[in-house]
């Protein structure tokens, strides 16, 4: 917190406690797995992302 907010008296929130997850992630993956990925969900029709997200 900065001096400036802190001064100010602006609430600001503590962190949850339980875990929470956004609905993003990023990775660092070898090009070729890269490729395949894109090759796969061009084949099915759908983003890389879509791909991803459907995998189970």
């Amino acid at each position: 917190m900065t001096l400036a907010v802190f001064e100010s008296g602006i609430s600001i929130p503590e962190p949850s406690a339980g875990e929470e997850y956004n609905d993003r992630i990023s990775l660092r993956i070898p090009k070729n797995l890269h490729k395949m990925i894109a090759e796969s969900a061009k084949k099915e029709g759908v983003s890389a992302n879509q791909f991803l997200s459907h995998l189970n």
